[in-house]
This record gives structure tokens, sequence and C-alpha cells, in this order.
């Protein structure tokens, strides 16, 4: 009986692994990215004003369009994990860099890297940045670094458009 018991158990735990799977695009949608902006009221195109605009098709994976005036970055996201209720970490490689910038497109690092974004209220923020390897850091415990020394990585809201 006993015996009977278990194997029922471990054939529904088996058959419903498959039902709750998770996608890296559903993850996405589930922690609330879409479109993000340092400022929604300013178009990022036009402006120093940094966006970031998720999308998740039903096939293939989750990509990010990032960036500025200055030039916009594309990448394409390989895995994500929860990591907390206000935590998600996901994993991406660079397609492209710098498009449509002033300085012009420039090839992207081929290595991977990892991002972890932090939910803070209703706004997020890049908690960390870096490469795979631990070789690059460029954003750690929501700072990042550049000639003039540490500075806060700036909230990021979201946008309604």
């Amino acid at each position: 009986m006993l015996r009977t018991h278990l194997s029922a158990v471990l054939i529904f735990s088996l058959l419903t692994v498959g039902a709750y799977a998770q996608t890296a695009g559903d993850a996405l949608k589930e922690f609330g990215l879409g479109i993000w902006s340092e400022d929604c009221g300013k178009d990022s195109s036009k402006t120093l004003v940094r966006s970031m605009v998720y999308t998740a098709p039903t096939f293939g994976r989750p990509k990010v369009t990032a960036g500025n005036a200055s030039g916009r970055n594309e990448i394409e996201i390989q895995t994500v994990s929860r990591l907390s209720e206000d935590k998600l970490k996901y994993v991406f490689v660079y397609k492209r860099m710098g498009v449509g910038g002033v300085a012009g497109e420039r090839p992207p690092p081929v290595e991977p890297e990892e991002m972890i974004i932090q939910k803070v209220g209703y706004q997020i923020r890049i908690f960390s940045q870096r490469s795979i390897d631990g070789k690059t850091i460029r954003i750690e415990n929501g700072m990042y670094k550049d000639t003039s020394g540490l500075h806060p990585e700036p909230l990021w809201e979201k946008c309604l458009n």
C-alpha cells in the first residue's frame, strides 16, 4: 500500500513539473519587466535619459534594447532565475552595441554577462552587472564606477507606452 502510494506521488510529481515550468519570458513578465526609463517623460532616443525595453516573443529568447541618444545596445537573454521576491537575475549576450550612436556601432563583447535587477517599491534598479567569469564588473551592489569614482545606479520607472 505504501509503495503504491509513493509510486502515485512520484508519477504525479513528474507529470506536474512540466505544467509549472516557466520560460525566461514568463519569468520576466511575472517580475513586471516591460518598458523602463530613468524618466518616462523624456524620449531616450533624443536625450541622454536611458531606457530599457524588454520583449518576450512567444517563440525565441527574450530581448532587451537599452540605451539613449548616444547609442543603443541589443541583448539576448539566455536564462532567468528569481533570486528573491525583489531580485531577478538573467544571463545575456550582447548582440549589437552602440546602434545609432554618435560614435557608431562597435563590436560587442562575446562573453556572456549576468545582470541582477532589484525592485525598489514601484521602481527598479540594476543591482549588479558583471561578466560570468567575474573579470569585468560594471555595476556592483547598486553602484557603478567610472573615471570620477563610484555612483549609485539610478532608479528606473515603468513607462506606460
